[in-house]
């Protein structure tokens, strides 16, 4: 066997904060303290590193920095668009489509809205990989529909949407496009010119700080802020500004979009080997992500007659991180989403989310392989 280290295949959940990006935040943490509303030099010193970090993220979307609105993570900047768009356009109308499978930050928002009768919900049906039917979209599209939600990037399957096509069916029909991009930003290219309207983008999970997110809008989009008091970020979202959190958010995605290409081309290669891998130990394995329009990165399975909590638990006693699926919502909604794109209670008991980052490494795969292989006689269900 190869000499075990610990391996981490959670990325998805979280990445490690990239070292470049802690060294920068650093000195805001200790020396260019300031309050960057102030005048003085201190203000002056921290305002200058938050608006390099706006510029920075900005660069990542093809976008202006005028367009990115600091928040405290993507959830937050996920209500900040539903709230802020429903509130805007409510003349208009007030119904709202999106899908079964996005993120609590967005369905929950949503069905928030809905049960107090705000909006008028319309979930599109997703088939065996979490795909939706781009003819169903422009069916349900009305006049009144103001707000169109759909991610880029499943969190657990990997599965990527077609958010051109989605947005130019918002643009013809003249909603607007919210586009929860925390799973895919800094892993598959989200540009101002795929055309959502807005964005919801978290640092923590393209190797920046936890606590930082941002949304980032296309000009002339108008929102109401969901946190009132002073008026910082454009007077939508009040509260003094995260810098070390900005400064890294900054340097993490700059460094992210440097490597975007080439990133992508070695995780996909890995993640390929990792099922084969699985595979080859196990051949009744079920593959519920994409083979091509996935994430780079994100491998989700099924093993039938396992129990996943106890394969998950051999692998975390040798040294391996992994899940069974979203950090976020592990459990009901997590198990409610999976059953939406087909899989029986024996597929549902044994799944398995792995998720590869910039650490990860073909040594790191082949010991994963001999760990699982270890595993997996001790995870059969009885």
């Amino acid at each position: 066997m190869l000499e075990s280290h610990p391996i981490y295949l959670d990325h998805n959940a979280t990445t490690p904060l990239h070292p470049e990006a802690y060294q920068a935040m650093e000195r805001f943490h200790l020396q260019a303290f300031g309050n960057p509303s102030n005048s003085h030099w201190a203000g002056r010193t921290a305002r200058a590193g938050m608006e390099q970090g706006r510029r920075q993220v900005a660069a990542l979307f093809g976008t202006s920095p005028a367009n990115v609105l600091f928040t405290a993570g993507g959830s937050e900047a996920d209500n900040l668009a539903i709230h802020g768009v429903v509130h805007a356009r409510r003349a208009q109308g007030r119904h709202v489509v999106s899908t079964p499978l996005e993120h609590p930050a967005v369905l929950e928002t949503l069905r928030f809205l809905a049960a107090l009768e705000v909006i008028e919900l319309s979930l599109l049906g997703v088939d065996n990989q979490g795909q939706l039917d781009l003819a169903e979209l422009a069916a349900v599209l009305r006049s009144d529909t103001i707000l169109v939600a759909i991610m880029a990037a499943h969190n657990e399957l990997g599965t990527l949407y077609p958010v051109t096509e989605i947005a130019r069916l918002c643009k013809a029909s003249g909603a607007h496009f919210h586009c929860d991009g925390v799973q895919a930003a800094g892993k598959t290219p989200l540009a101002l010119s795929d055309g959502w309207d807005t964005l919801a983008v978290s640092a923590h999970k393209l190797y920046g700080p936890k606590g930082i997110g941002c949304l980032v809008r296309r000009p002339g989009v108008e929102l109401y802020p969901l946190i009132r008091g002073g008026g910082q970020e454009q007077g939508l979202r009040a509260g003094t500004e995260n810098v070390p959190g900005i400064v890294g958010f900054g340097v993490a995605a700059e460094l992210a979009g440097r490597e975007l290409s080439s990133e992508s081309a070695r995780l996909t290669a890995l993640r390929e080997r990792l099922f084969t891998g699985i595979r080859e130990l196990y051949p009744q394995v079920k593959r519920n992500s994409p083979e091509t329009a996935c994430l780079p990165n994100t491998l989700h399975v099924s093993l039938p007659g396992i129990d996943a909590a106890l394969l998950l638990a051999e692998m975390d006693r040798r040294g391996v991180a992994a899940s069974a699926g979203s950090a976020c919502h592990t459990g009901s909604a997590s198990t409610s989403a999976l059953v939406r794109i087909g899989l029986d209670a024996d597929e549902l008991h044994g799944t398995l989310r792995l998720s590869l980052g910039r650490g990860t490494h073909a040594r790191d795969l082949e010991m994963s392989l001999e760990i699982i292989a270890e595993s997996l006689p001790l995870a059969h269900e009885d």
